[in-house]
């Protein structure tokens, strides 16, 4: 009867020992882990605390490669940690010093990404918006320590993530506008086109409007010209130009917007103007007549705005035209003969010589 007490008292402890609630009953959340542990665990696997303050002191002694080491093994291991935004925070800052701005940027957007209501986020998006514009400005990002990758896309990359994570802070419109920018070094003019546009419809209020309305204008022109054959690529390019100018008369922009807006009527004029001479020879003069008439109307600032006139003026009253033609040249041969009576013996024999062909040709 004693043996069967005894082995129920043993028996009881046991079922008492191995409870789930004794065998939890000591375990605390850690939020470094992100789980239940036990404190008689090895304490120095919840020390993030510990570790984030031996990376900045690595880092105030400027041994950068082991700062960097030391955050992101303390990111790695605690991700749920409170300190976890702060030791990410300093891994951008860090790869800043050591002029890896690259990493610096992966490392900005990951916090912004990850840790969205840290109290640092708007100060992370004006360093990234700086980082951006130094990559604007042409600076490589560096690969494998050597500085090789191509600076838009970085730039167009960085401008984009802070359009997406922070459309309406402090540099919503300036992100968007420098991204138009960015992607119009890099030579994407129909995206910089439309992000331009988008800084005229999201940001009305922006003091960027009116240079975002001229750069549409100058991205429109300069698309044409890499789409040269593109006619509507060119139209388009002479409705935001001219817009710009009617929106914005006196605009610091207004004059080199008159520029292109010659520039591009006299490739208008000119594509016209062959197409007239183009019918000229081939015998379809009424054709030709047609559109010499629409370039020397529509352009007559022009080169090929006057060269449609002469032809004009050449298949329509080809008499008076020839009469002309022949005064200019006798004119032209006037002067050349007294330019050549008039050089002196001494006179250079370089000079003499083209005054001498020209005469003969003429």
């Amino acid at each position: 009867m004693m043996h069967k007490k005894y082995y129920l008292s043993v028996w009881l402890a046991l079922l008492t020992a191995l409870s789930p609630f004794n065998l939890y009953a000591d375990w605390v959340w850690s939020p470094e882990l992100g789980k239940f542990v036990s404190p008689k665990e090895d304490d120095t696997r919840d020390n993030s605390s510990q570790q984030l303050e031996y990376a900045l002191e690595l880092y105030k002694q400027k041994q950068y490669d082991k700062a960097v080491t030391e955050l992101e093994t303390l990111i790695k291991d605690f991700p749920a940690s409170r300190v976890a935004p702060e030791a990410q925070y300093r891994l951008g800052t860090v790869y800043e010093e050591k002029g890896d701005y690259f990493k610096a940027l992966k490392a900005y957007q990951k916090m912004i990404e990850v840790y969205p209501q840290n109290d640092r986020f708007e100060e992370v998006i004006e360093r990234e918006f700086k980082l951006g514009n130094l990559f604007l400005s042409g600076k490589k990002g560096k690969l494998f320590g050597v500085e090789i990758r191509p600076a838009f896309p970085i730039a167009v990359q960085a401008f984009e993530h802070i359009v997406k994570f922070a459309p309406y802070g402090s540099f919503g419109d300036q992100a968007q506008f420098s991204l138009a920018a960015a992607q119009k070094k890099a030579g994407q003019f129909d995206a910089a086109m439309q992000s331009f546009q988008d800084v005229l419809d999201n940001y009305p209020q922006s003091s960027l409007v009116e240079k975002a309305r001229y750069e549409l204008a100058e991205t429109a022109y300069f698309r044409s010209i890499a789409q040269n054959r593109d006619e509507r690529a060119l139209e388009k390019a002479s409705e935001q130009v001219q817009g710009f100018m009617q929106n914005y008369p006196g605009a610091p922009g207004t004059e080199k917007a008159a520029k292109i807006r010659e520039e591009i009527d006299e490739k208008n004029a000119e594509k016209n103007y062959q197409i007239g001479l183009y019918y000229e020879k081939q015998n379809f003069v009424q054709s030709a007549i047609i559109y010499y008439k629409d370039v020397a109307k529509r352009y007559p600032h022009t080169q090929s705005g006057a060269k449609a006139e002469n032809r004009l003026l050449a298949l329509k009253q080809p008499v008076e035209y020839l009469a002309s033609q022949r005064d200019a040249l006798d004119a032209e041969l006037d002067d050349t003969k007294k330019r050549l009576a008039g050089l002196s013996e001494s006179a250079d024999p370089v000079e003499r010589e083209a005054l001498e062909r020209k005469l003969a040709r003429l």
